[in-house]
């Protein structure tokens, strides 16, 4: 008896010939597939002016739809190279592109400006106010410390957002969050935990961000869904669990959260809090920086 077999192409070259690289801001944008969802390692790798290659990322995946970003590279033009492995150490060719990183830049807070549309949660808790050092204006003063900060009042509701302009027009990347910088609020009270954030260019004054069936307002775009996590792995949202130093650390370096290629450019931010750390009805910020190219001046 004759059987025929017909040996399937392994996941490794699969994935390999579905490769495509792109330019991202600070970096490379890398995408495959793999149906099989077996587990991967793409490497990436870079040559330098003196054709010296040096691995810069390897990421380990069994995603069936995957992407990723190298970031942290110099916005000229450069030599990458990627390769796909399996469990078993079976390794593709390299696919080489020279790729020129788009440059990034720190959105200008000096331009930035409080909104009071209605239904937002803009004014502060009773404590103080934008003289005592606590007012919206204070997440980008850049100044981490306890105070000055932004606390929303403790008699607001859940969820709740505010908006600000940023004066001028971005392809966003990234930003960067950081809660009142001191351990009793890190991971606890009002430490933001489950948010989103939406974007507008040209917002609808009325202020309203989703219509009485709960869609969202056609002025407005999502620009992301996002969750804190905690660097030790703690998910206890418990006033006693104590902070690890690496929990800590999370005080001085902020928690940054990635910006979908797709999305579009925005000079009007909203932020959403659905959840805080410690389940309160109020929130608070200490810093917030966004990242990306300007597309628009404030003009």
């Amino acid at each position: 008896m004759k059987a025929t077999v017909s040996p399937e192409e392994p996941a490794y070259l699969h994935a390999f010939k579905s490769l495509n690289i792109s330019s991202t801001f600070g970096g490379v944008y890398i995408g495959f597939d793999n149906p099989s969802m077996d587990n991967l390692a793409i490497a990436v790798r870079k040559k330098s002016d003196q054709n010296v290659w040096t691995d810069i990322y390897t990421n380990y995946t069994a995603a069936a739809d995957g992407k990723f970003s190298v970031r942290g590279q110099e916005s000229v033009p450069t030599e990458f190279g990627i390769t796909v492995a399996d469990r078993w150490g079976n390794t593709s060719e390299t696919l080489d592109s020279l790729i020129t990183p788009l440059f990034e830049q720190l959105c200008d807070k000096s331009k930035f400006a409080k909104m009071t549309l209605a239904g937002d949660t803009y004014l502060c808790h009773t404590w103080g106010n934008e003289s005592n050092k606590n007012d919206m204006t204070y997440i980008w003063d850049g100044i981490l410390q306890d105070v000055p900060c932004f606390q929303t009042k403790t008699d607001a509701k859940m969820p709740q957002h505010f908006t600000f302009d940023m004066g001028a027009e971005y392809k966003l990347s990234r930003f960067v969050l950081w809660t009142r910088s001191n351990n009793g609020n890190l991971f606890r009270t009002g430490h933001i935990r489950k948010f989103e954030v939406y974007g507008s260019v040209n917002y609808n004054p009325s202020g309203a961000l989703f219509d009485g069936d709960g869609n969202l307002d056609p002025s407005w775009f999502k620009i992301g869904e996002y969750e804190s996590f905690r660097p030790s792995g703690i998910v206890d949202p418990s006033n006693v669990v104590a902070a690890t130093d690496e929990d800590k650390a999370v005080m001085q370096n902020g928690e940054e959260y990635l910006v979908g290629e797709e999305v579009p450019a925005a000079r009007y931010i909203r932020i959403r809090t659905l959840e805080t750390w410690g389940k309160t009805v109020y929130m608070h910020l200490g810093e917030l920086s966004f990242f990306g190219q300007e597309t628009g001046s404030s003009e």
